[in-house]
């Protein structure tokens, strides 16, 4: 929540401007940066176009009055066909204003067709008739066209009220046109048959067709076909031949609607409404038609009834005065120069006035929250800080607005009972929650969307009665409005912001073997969590989208579109993201623990005698995979690991059998959601629940590979070599390896947490992140992890290994880091399949954790579409981010000290 200042000004038609208005208008935010506009003008020019918007909805009132239906109801050239001269007089315009009115109340309905097709949108999904049904239900077809004809007919059906007299089928009086003979002055003039029949819904063929079916609503929409300019049965149509997709028919545009309403979707694509939004359009147009041959049939001027003008007239004076005494917001978030200049001199401001309001705003976006952490607000480069994860807010859909509308009615409807039932009382408890507005926010991603009802709050409610009731205790009920609570995230702050930085502001210094196309447009991640679980760093990079720079990220020499999707890719896997050389320790351990069921029988990996010949070309020793070819004599685990040899692993996969490899994935929990939203390993969620929370349990789980879920289907030889290697068989997204890592630590399997506390409640104190507790010891061997550990320690001290003489030893970092590199091949690289010895471009990795002898932190850096190996790009990558004081700090205060000592 943020607490704003809003500067509001009561508008007078009389008002005048002196120089303390000048003196505030000094202080107004102008977009002119070289200072042409005047301050003063500018302020003027506000206040003049408030007072015509006083003026316009002044003249909207009087019409009503006079007319009995608003003024957006008629094209502007109907409105300019009738007799308006007293309006003119009554608001004391000229003609030129006249027409200007005119033309924009006129022009309200093709303007506001996007939005009225957002409604009958709605309408549909919160009909009682339609919500909560299946999708094979068949009510929605005639929901639909009941709700596409309430804006031609008076009594058309609104949502909540199913009466059989409010269809479509039983529709008669088209608005405007059944007033026509009682508004105007020679009305008499007009026949019948001019104000009837005007679109399809009066169709008796049609309103005899079979109810709830898809043909019903194809017949009554098929006349649209010949009107232009809105047949859709050419709308985007392209040449096949010229690859673009072929031209949707008349059937698909009809049926596409019928699945978007019948689905339980709330929200809709840009195109998906555009057969309502053009049947309206249609119709509108049809209907405008009619008007103005009844209008023209009458004799000029077309003039309103002396007694409804003389009516209207009265109320003018009143309106005016009601209309211009209404603050209008003048500025949403005023300086504070001038919050502080109007406060304190209202006396030298009468007029303005500024008001404290709450407004839910996100985080990742505040202006103070950046901006004290040095950040530039206005910079449209600066990073942003863990966006996917924390959320955005946004308005709400309008399905809940007019959902949360008919809720407060019927709340208010119980509410003035004397008395209630059982089953009221339980509905007015379940109606007193939140009610929305469209100005008001809601989350739309991340946690913001995960605990939007816990943001939020709720409404409440109050029933009273009178003394008869209050004595017998009756119909009395009270529940006091809830304010939004506080969400308190694991992640942390600084370091977030330093790895969002390293990610997309790499500096490699002068480094020759890194991939400078991936330094100018990057995309990775960087994971970092305690070995409890609790998640410090999430950061994704790009942090936005750069659609000016596309071209430019295109020409580049990586082979896909990456760069332009702000994606959150640490819990999430928008692509295949096998973890390549990383997965060797955790299938060491495995095949070390358990053992291997192979062909011959169970077979245990000795660290020490075990060992293969370890050559570049593919050998008896691996089959399918290229060896690095480091030595040219037989390799034994260590030497495996410290140098990542393919050949020994290759080995392994072909000892082992797809079931070790299906129980090896569930034991490191890398098919099961890692927890960080509060859903756990079976996949039931927690209380406040949300569509976000839902899709990270769907894709915070390894569902690439068919053969995770088949348990008939098995791996081949090849498939069994790639997978002991990382590669292409399996993903892991850089949540899942941390965790996996995280175990390989300390010996524990933690649930990872996100979300630190809920209000009142630590939800940090589950079970599963007490290392000291013995039930939460994991089901490998506590020698051989331990042995492994050693091993990656090597990985860094050890002249020639795959992440030494990188700047992660205990001398650059001040504390020992443990870790394996990793490097999958990802394609050839862009325009390169020419070449003699194309480039491969990767995706590499480095997994650990630190410091080595204690740990306490684990690490994953992730570095897509490169080309180069992990220890040229993964390593680089998270030696910048480890080389800092707050890494420092962390490991000598823990999170919670201050990394600024």
């Amino acid at each position: 929540m943020e607490h704003l200042q809003q500067l509001a000004l009561a508008v007078s038609l009389d008002l005048t401007v002196d120089e303390r208005e000048v003196r505030a208008a000094r202080y107004l935010p102008l977009d002119d940066p070289k200072g042409f506009i005047d301050p003063l003008g500018a302020l003027v020019a506000d206040i003049e176009h408030l007072r015509q918007d006083v003026e316009d909805a002044t003249a909207d009132r009087l019409f009503r009055e006079a007319a009995g239906f608003s003024s957006a109801r008629l094209s502007p050239e109907n409105l300019m066909r009738l007799d308006l001269d007293w309006l003119r007089r009554t608001m004391q315009w000229d003609a030129a204003r006249l027409h200007d009115w005119c033309v924009a109340r006129g022009d309200a309905f093709s303007q506001g067709s996007p939005l009225l097709a957002a409604y009958v949108f709605a309408q549909v999904k919160n009909d009682p008739r339609v919500r909560g049904r299946k999708k094979e239900h068949r009510e929605v077809h005639e929901t639909l066209l009941d709700c596409l004809a309430e804006p031609f007919y008076r009594h058309a059906r609104r949502p909540g009220d199913a009466s059989p007299s409010r269809s479509w089928r039983t529709v008669e009086d088209p608005i405007v046109l059944t007033n026509l003979p009682e508004l105007l002055e020679r009305g008499d003039e007009l026949e019948r048959s001019m104000l009837v029949d005007v679109l399809d819904f009066e169709d008796e063929d049609l309103r005899a067709l079979p109810y709830r079916s898809l043909d019903t609503v194809k017949s009554v929409l098929s006349g649209l076909r010949d009107v232009p300019p809105f047949n859709l049965a050419d709308h985007h149509r392209v040449d096949p031949t010229q690859g673009g997709r072929p031209p949707r028919t008349w059937d698909d545009h009809i049926r596409g609607l019928a699945d978007l309403m019948v689905g339980n979707q709330i929200e809709y694509g840009p195109d998906q409404l555009e057969t309502v939004e053009s049947a309206l359009l249609a119709w509108d147009f049809a209907f405008q038609e009619r008007i103005a041959q009844a209008l023209d049939a009458c004799e000029p001027p077309v003039a309103l009834r002396k007694a409804r003008i003389k009516g209207a007239q009265k109320e003018r004076e009143h309106l005016i005065k009601d209309y211009s005494t209404r603050p209008r917001r003048l500025m949403r978030s005023p300086g504070y120069d001038l919050v502080q200049l109007i406060s304190r001199y209202p006396a030298e401001h009468a007029g303005f006035h500024v008001r404290t309001v709450t407004r839910r705003v996100a985080v990742t976006t505040d202006d103070g929250f950046v901006r004290k952490r040095g950040i530039d607000f206005q910079d449209p480069n600066r990073v942003l800080l863990a966006r996917s994860i924390v959320g955005s807010v946004r308005p709400p859909s309008l399905v809940h607005v007019l959902e949360s509308s008919f809720h407060k009615d019927e709340r208010r409807r119980l509410e003035a009972q004397p008395e209630w039932t059982q089953q009221e009382r339980e509905t007015l408890e379940g109606l007193g929650s939140r009610e929305m507005h469209e100005s008001d926010r809601v989350g739309s991603l991340g946690a913001e969307a995960a605990f939007d009802q816990v943001l939020s709050g709720s409404s409440g409610y109050r029933a009273t009665g009178g003394l008869t009731e209050r004595a017998e205790g009756r119909g009395l009920a009270y529940r006091a409005p809830r304010d939004g609570q506080d969400v308190w995230l694991t992640l942390d702050t600084d370091l977030q912001l330093h790895a969002q930085q390293t990610l997309e502001r790499p500096s490699f210094g002068d480094k020759a073997d890194v991939d400078q196309e991936w330094i100018k447009s990057p995309v990775g991640g960087l994971f970092l969590m305690t070995v409890k679980g609790e998640v410090l760093v999430a950061a994704s990079a790009p942090s936005r989208h750069f659609e000016e720079e596309a071209d430019w990220i295109l020409n580049l020499g990586q082979i896909d579109d990456q760069r332009l999707h702000p994606t959150e890719r640490i819990f999430l896997r928008p692509l295949s993201t096998p973890p390549g050389s990383t997965m060797k320790p955790l299938v060491a351990w495995w095949a070390m623990s358990t053992g291997l069921h192979g062909e011959n029988g169970l077979w245990h990996l000795d660290p020490n005698d075990d060992s293969v010949t370890c050559v570049k070309a593919r050998s008896d020793f691996n089959r399918h995979v290229r060896c690095h070819g480091y030595h040219r004599d037989h390799v034994d685990l260590r030497r495996a690991l410290l140098h990542s040899c393919n050949a020994y692993f290759a080995y392994l996969g072909r000892r082992g059998s797809t079931q070790d490899f299906r129980d090896m994935v569930r034991t490191y929990g890398m098919l099961a959601s890692t927890g960080a939203w509060g859903v756990d390993d079976s996949g039931a969620e927690d209380e406040g629940d949300s569509f976000w929370k839902i899709r990270m349990r769907h894709e915070d789980t390894n569902q690439f590979n068919e053969v995770w879920k088949e348990p008939t289907q098995g791996f081949g030889e090849q498939e069994r070599e790639l997978f002991a290697n990382g590669l292409s068989v399996f993903d892991a997204s850089p949540a899942h390896l941390g965790r996996a890592y995280a175990a390989l630590a300390t010996g524990t399997l933690p649930q990872l947490r996100l979300v630190r506390r809920v209000g009142d409640t630590n939800l940090t104190d589950e079970p599963g992140t007490d290392l000291t507790d013995p039930d939460n010891a994991f089901p490998l061997s506590e020698v051989h992890r331990k042995r492994i550990a050693e091993l990656l320690v090597d990985v860094v001290n050890v002249t020639g290994a795959s992440a030494n003489g990188k700047g992660l030893g205990k001398d650059d970092l001040e504390f020992q880091l443990a870790c394996k590199t990793g490097s999958a091949d990802y394609s050839l690289g862009k325009g390169q399949e020419g070449l003699k010895d194309p480039k491969m471009r990767k995706r590499t990795w480095l997994a650990g954790w630190f410091p080595a002898e204690d740990p306490q932190y684990v690490i994953v850096a992730y570095v897509h579409d490169t080309s180069v190996t992990s220890s040229k790009s993964a390593v680089h990558l998270a030696s910048q981010f480890l080389d800092n004081k707050l890494l420092e700090n962390l490991v000598r205060f823990g999170p919670d000290g201050d990394k600024d000592q």
